[in-house]
């Protein structure tokens, strides 16, 4: 069989900072390797600041032209795209296009909805906004985040009893502060040594790293999670959005093979991946986030056990080569390596 090759337009930088690999650049690489396919990158971020959107346009069209890929992966970057993705339309009947979009619950509505023009497919990792744009688009996908196994699996000592790893940012800073005060949490990433020195988020603190702390690798970020017995897992973002802002965030899924029991937000959504009270934790507020943070640390029976559940889960139903092989189907494209799909991969 001929490998399939693939052209990954994402960024390699999390937010631009060199050292911390963006999560999409693992996961549009590594896990389509699995498969046996070709994988080319191309980091439309990076090379638009360096050369403008006008270039960046004519460097990635150029690349499609000479490459001869079966399918091109785009991380959108929402409310302003690095480049025309408009004169992306003419690739389609030549090679399938796709772009993910990870923050649709606030953006499909006036921006990302436009991109339906744009590429072949347009995947979403909401299933309201899936349900709704699809009466209008039918070039929508449903898909979802996922855990890319080959980072690691559990430790063998969980020496961290409850933590929290990512960026302490706006309320996120408070909520932490409180958690470390009442239940003894733990904060590693961007905005971390604020809360432990007590200080709240204020605009513009994360250029001062010494202050607010630096990012970390996905190993450093899998290890604080395995050496973990409870991790908090916020699920608001930092924007409002709808349904009170909550989401399904990437470290949902990301975590789940590390052993770590997942505490989590009470977000209805989540319970078409997990169920509640047997692989997750969902708490009301950070009173109960707190209380339930205590109990689980002091109760490693039953923390084990839901943890043990929730990694089994994951393993089954949601990992990142079950997703793209799904999306493999949908573009024409027969994987090399075939892997049998976990649960509901993809709509």
């Amino acid at each position: 069989m001929k490998q399939a090759r693939i052209l990954s337009v994402v960024r390699r930088w999390y937010y631009g900072r060199s050292g911390a690999l963006e999560p999409l650049h693992l996961y549009f690489t590594k896990p389509l390797q699995d498969l046996g396919c070709e994988v080319t990158t191309f980091d439309h971020f990076a090379i638009s600041a360096r050369f403008g959107k006008d270039r960046a346009t004519a460097m990635l069209l150029d690349l499609l032209a000479r490459g001869e890929f079966s399918l091109m992966l785009y991380q959108s970057a929402g409310i302003h795209e690095p480049i025309d993705t408009g004169a992306l339309r003419g690739i389609a009947g030549k090679t399938c296009t796709m772009c993910w979009n990870s923050d649709d619950d606030w953006q499909w509505e006036n921006w990302t909805s436009q991109l339906t023009r744009d590429f072949s497919y347009v995947v979403t990792t909401y299933r309201k906004v899936f349900e709704t744009a699809r009466q209008i688009h039918s070039n929508v996908l449903l898909s979802q985040w996922a855990c890319y196994e080959k980072l690691g699996g559990p430790a063998a000592v969980q020496d961290i009893a409850f933590s929290f790893v990512g960026g302490a940012y706006r309320h996120r800073n408070g909520e932490c502060r409180y958690l470390s005060n009442a239940a003894g949490l733990r904060v590693f990433g961007r905005g971390s040594r604020l809360v432990r020195l007590g200080l709240p988020f204020f605009r513009g603190v994360f250029h001062i790293p010494f202050l607010a702390g630096e990012a970390l690798s996905f190993e450093q970020t899998n290890a604080v999670w395995a050496r973990s017995r409870v991790s908090f897992t916020p699920l608001r973002g930092a924007h409002p959005g709808v349904n009170g802002g909550l989401q399904i965030k990437g470290r949902v899924f990301e975590m789940g093979n590390t052993g770590t029991l997942m505490l989590c937000d009470q977000n209805p959504a989540l319970e078409e991946f997990y169920e509640p009270g047997k692989e997750f934790v969902a708490y009301h507020d950070l009173v109960d986030c707190a209380e339930k943070a205590k109990f689980f640390t002091f109760h490693e029976d039953a923390r084990r056990k839901i943890a043990l559940r929730y990694r089994e889960r994951t393993l089954r139903d949601h990992l990142w080569r079950y997703r793209m092989q799904a999306l493999l189907k949908v573009a024409g494209i027969r994987a090399a390596e075939s892997v049998s799909a976990g649960a509901a991969a993809i709509c």
